[in-house]
């Protein structure tokens, strides 16, 4: 019902979802918010075209979507994450930090963030934002797997993986959770971030189709001719199938579910999980509550918490976004 009203992705439906995280946002939050004017913008667009390749729609549309990003980790993740850990003069290692609209998020709040990525031009825009929202963040390029190896005299309050575990080959993923979990000190928080879980039925970050994330990797990748987003669909035809091909499958990103922590760290009914996106979310609002109660996704839910009692509901849901303290 909810979707026939306001359609995903509506300018309507967005508009409705800000007013009302906006209400709910701490007040200690908010004023912290940086707005930028429009010389400042115009720095944000010459990075972006310095640093990627667009026709003036395009960099349009990207911006547009960078500052909805921004706008949605401020409503909603921050304020989350703040509940948990206080963020002001809290040291957080932001892994995948992308254009780095969550690390100015994180950082106008009084975070003290090392932020790293894998790809230079992203971490290049992510520094290019930080400084024209005049903030002091230590940025470092490098794959999660050297993190450990790279900072080994870093202590940090919280090591938060941001959507990016999902487009890391298994080997990476499983030393990335290991030796990152193994730098934190006892009672501090490690924490994944909007990562799409391999058990939903419906893939909406890569292929857009369902079960794609069940599928085995050989066969996902045959699978790929029938999905509907075109340029993952032409990344994957009329090719050969080689070595450099399947990393590239991998990197579009593959899902994650509770399978890497227990290979990496311990079973999942020892870890402390101690908060997840949509418990926090529930909680705050009893609009939230009741239509979370009333989505397809609460029945499949419902389903595997019968079938599984011992796994946390948080390894349930289409997307991983959990906290879990040391």
């Amino acid at each position: 019902m909810l979707n026939k009203l306001l359609p995903k992705g509506s300018k309507i439906r967005k508009k409705a979802q800000e007013y009302y995280y906006n209400w709910l946002v701490p007040r200690q939050l908010s004023p912290n918010f940086i707005q930028i004017n429009e010389q400042q913008t115009s720095e944000l667009k010459n990075s972006l075209t310095n640093h990627f390749t667009h026709s003036p729609e395009s960099l349009e549309a990207q911006l547009q979507g960078l500052n909805e990003r921004l706008s949605d980790h401020r409503l909603k993740i921050i304020p989350w994450l703040e509940s948990i850990q206080h963020l002001r003069g809290a040291r957080i290692l932001e892994i995948g930090c992308g254009n780095g609209t969550s690390t100015v998020a994180l950082a106008e709040q009084g975070a003290i963030v090392t932020a790293i990525d894998i790809d230079e031009p992203l971490l290049a825009d992510a520094k290019n934002r930080c400084a024209i929202y005049n903030l002091s963040v230590e940025f470092h390029l490098m794959n999660a797997t050297e993190v450990a190896a790279l900072l080994p005299n870093k202590q940090f309050d919280m090591i938060i993986f941001y959507a990016v575990l999902e487009h890391m080959t298994y080997k990476e993923r499983l030393s990335a959770v290991k030796s990152t979990f193994d730098m934190l000190q006892s009672g501090g928080f490690w924490a994944i971030i909007d990562t799409p879980n391999r058990l939903h039925f419906y893939d909406s970050h890569t292929a857009m189709m369902p079960f794609f994330h069940w599928l085995p990797d050989e066969l996902a990748l045959k699978y790929t001719q029938f999905s509907d987003r075109s340029e993952f669909k032409n990344s994957f035809a009329k090719v050969t199938i080689d070595e450099d091909k399947k990393l590239e499958f991998a990197r579009w990103g593959r899902g994650m579910s509770f399978h890497e922590f227990e290979l990496s760290l311990m079973p999942v009914n020892r870890l402390q999980i101690v908060s997840t996106l949509s418990q926090f979310l529930t909680k705050r609002s009893i609009v939230y509550y009741f239509l979370e109660k009333i989505t397809p996704n609460a029945r499949f839910i419902a389903f595997f918490k019968k079938q599984y009692p011992q796994i946390h509901e948080g390894f349930f849901q289409p997307y991983l976004n959990i906290i879990i303290r040391k």
